[in-house]
């Protein structure tokens, strides 16, 4: 039954959002919930797996390279064949954990501008909007260049669901979603700039480029 609920939430997310959204404001949280938790273990699962088959690869390509046909094996491999264990299990759990902390954070900061912005419809309403509105996210961004595009696909189906959900006019709900998918982007991008900054400040640091 909820795997039926689940195909048909992203079907109706992919071809008829605003419909989709409309029949959710009377979902169950249980349904909602688990809805974005399967795909969440979706996600954490392909990733892991695409992980340990780069990892698979990176290993064979390095066996090939210091175990010539013939050698005996040990070497520097070994660690390797641990790693591609124990590194995709380590990314499972951190994006399944990582994944639910980061959709609170997000819901409480998305729903502070809702409120902000004149949204009355309860701050459930809200996570309903931030929890389909990842489904694009996780279910095809673990897919390398077509994952890519998953993004921008979650952000159109932010702003209906702000929309829908929570009463706002077109122009409300898309200031509610440009400020607060925006201003964490550019904070992200500016950390990034500070630790790269950082990183070429350190002494003994030689780039990597020039003469």
């Amino acid at each position: 039954m909820m795997f039926a609920t689940l195909r048909a939430k992203i079907t109706g997310f992919l071809f008829d959002p605003v419909e989709t959204f409309r029949s959710s404001r009377t979902d169950e949280p249980i349904a909602v919930f688990s809805c974005f938790g399967i795909l969440l273990l979706f996600f954490a699962g392909m990733t892991a797996v695409l992980e340990f088959l780069m990892m698979g690869a990176i290993y064979l390509l390095a066996a090939g390279m210091t175990h010539p046909a013939g050698s005996s094996p040990g070497g520097p491999t070994d660690p390797l064949l641990g790693m591609m264990v124990l590194f995709p299990i380590t990314v499972f759990f951190f994006l399944a954990v990582g994944g639910v902390v980061v959709m609170l954070a997000f819901g409480v900061w998305t729903h502070a501008w809702v409120y902000l912005l004149g949204g009355r419809n309860g701050g459930m309403m809200t996570g309903y909007a931030v929890m389909y509105s990842a489904i694009p996210g996780l279910l095809l961004g673990w897919i390398p260049l077509v994952g890519i595009l998953a993004p921008f696909w979650s952000v159109a189906l932010l702003f209906f669901g702000i929309r829908e959900l929570q009463g706002m006019s077109n122009g409300r709900a898309a200031a509610v979603v440009a400020i607060s998918v925006i201003i964490p982007v550019i904070l992200l991008v500016l950390i990034f700039i500070f630790m790269l900054v950082a990183a070429t400040a350190t002494p003994g640091f030689t780039p990597a480029f020039g003469g």
